[in-house]
């Protein structure tokens, strides 16, 4: 596994492994926004996928992590907790307040702007062992802010598989109680556990996986835990 530091550095307009700062999508690609209320989401991370993360996406390829500023829930489509398929455009069928996008390795540029709702820092990637356990029939990794490895599960797993026949594999995880720092000028998230924090679907462990066939950008999903 990697572990991920958020570290003391400002990231500008070119930096491309972030919590909030600019984001790097398609030319023309907008902003997603809120199926709920139509508000701009909020950049809370994004990273370049590196070969030795060794996790099964193309190396190069974009992750990014995007969430609506007032409406902060876990994902709810039931069929991430529970033994049934995921439905045919998955990525339409939960609530819509957030958004996860891996872009393969393309052209992607930044459109300059730094996210108004995150403090910009550059991310840090560390390798290091991690301690494995056996939790009834699956492995438990640890808790960490990481990139591959063994997820941190706590009282299940995420054992999907994605319309197009592709697995759906670990990228990342938050860790439960994870707070982004958020920029003087944003106002209060609803329902953090911070005033000057914005959380990620409610502080939760947040898991995140996608189709290791890359058959989509859109193809990534989230769960959550506690």
């Amino acid at each position: 596994m990697h572990l991920v530091t958020v570290t003391d550095t400002n990231a500008d307009a070119n930096c491309r492994d972030t919590v909030g700062g600019s984001l790097f999508m398609p030319p023309g690609k907008p902003v997603p926004r809120c199926r709920i209320c139509d508000a701009k989401m909020v950049l809370f991370f994004q990273f370049d996928v590196r070969s030795r993360f060794e996790i099964p996406f193309k190396e190069g390829s974009h992750l990014l992590v995007f969430m609506c500023p007032t409406h902060n829930e876990p994902p709810s489509l039931p069929s991430i907790y529970d033994n049934s398929p995921l439905p045919e455009s998955y990525w339409d069928a939960d609530d819509g307040h957030f958004s996860l996008l891996l872009f393969p390795p393309t052209e992607l540029k930044s459109n300059g702007q730094l996210d108004a709702y995150i403090a910009p820092y550059s991310l840090a990637f560390e390798r290091s062992q991690e301690e494995i356990q056996d939790f009834d029939d699956f492995k438990v990794g640890s808790y960490d802010f990481k990139i591959g490895g063994v997820p941190g599960w706590m009282n299940y797993r995420i054992a999907k598989q994605c319309t197009c026949g592709g697995e759906m594999s670990f990228i990342c995880q938050t860790p439960d109680g994870f707070g982004f720092k958020q920029t003087t000028n944003a106002p209060e998230q609803p329902d953090s556990f911070s005033s000057s924090e914005y959380c990620l679907f409610l502080g939760n462990q947040v898991y995140i996986l996608a189709c290791n066939r890359q058959c989509d950008p859109r193809a990534v999903i989230a769960g959550c835990d506690n």
